[in-house]
C-alpha cells in the first residue's frame, strides 16, 4: 500500500505524528516500530478507500439502473489515469534528477502526490469496468456475478501461467505483494 508496509523505510523520517506524544515513535536506522507501519497502513487504507468510493458514487449517481452506461463512464475514469501515466512519470523521474543534483536538497512533493489520484483513477476505473461487465453479462443475481468472477479468475490464472512459461518472474514476483500500486 504505498510502500506502508515495507521494511526499508528511509529512517530520516523522524517523528512522524509531530508533537512527540506517544503516539510519536521515532524511526531510527534499523528499528521501524509498529506505531509508524500501523499508522501509514490506515491512513493509506483510509484514503484509498473514501477516494475509490467517491469515484463509485459519483458513477452509480450518473447511472443508477444502467450498467453499461457504468462500464462506460468507468473505462473512462481508467482512460483518464492511463492518460495521466506519462507526465506523471516524467515528473517524478525530473524530481529525482533534481533532488540528486543539490546536494541536501528536499525533493519536491508535488509528483508523488499527484500518483495518488492517477492511480486510483486507474484501480477504481479499470475494477469498475469489470464490475460493470460482469454484471452486463450475468446479471444481477449473486450466483451468476460469482460464476462470472471465478471464470475471471481461472481465465487470469492460465493466462498468468503462460504468461510465466514466455517472460519468467514478471507477474508472479509481483502478484504476492503487500502493495496497492
Amino acid at each position: 500500500m504505498y510502500g506502508a508496509v515495507k521494511a526499508d523505510v528511509d529512517p530520516k523520517v523522524g517523528i512522524l505524528f509531530g508533537n512527540g506524544s506517544d503516539f510519536s515513535p521515532k524511526i531510527s536506522e534499523g528499528d521501524l516500530s509498529w506505531k509508524a507501519t500501523a499508522s501509514s497502513c490506515i491512513l493509506q487504507l483510509l484514503l484509498w478507500v473514501s477516494a475509490w468510493g467517491m469515484v463509485d458514487c459519483s458513477v452509480w449517481a450518473a447511472a443508477p439502473a444502467q450498467p453499461w452506461m457504468r462500464l462506460t463512464l468507468y473505462f473512462f475514469i481508467a482512460v483518464a489515469g492511463g492518460l495521466m501515466v506519462p507526465p506523471l512519470l516524467r515528473a517524478q523521474r525530473e524530481r529525482e534528477i533534481a533532488a540528486a543534483s543539490v546536494h541536501g536538497s528536499s525533493p519536491a512533493v508535488g509528483p508523488m502526490l499527484a500518483g495518488f489520484p492517477v492511480a486510483v483513477a486507474l484501480a477504481s476505473g479499470l475494477w469498475g469496468v469489470i464490475d460493470s461487465a460482469v454484471e452486463m453479462f450475468s446479471g444481477s443475481e449473486t450466483g451468476s456475478q460469482f460464476k462470472a468472477y471465478l471464470v475471471i479468475v481461472v481465465a487470469s490464472g492460465l493466462g498468468t501461467a503462460l504468461h510465466h512459461k514466455l517472460w519468467p518472474h514478471q507477474v508472479i514476483d509481483n502478484l504476492g505483494q503487500v502493495s496497492l500500486v
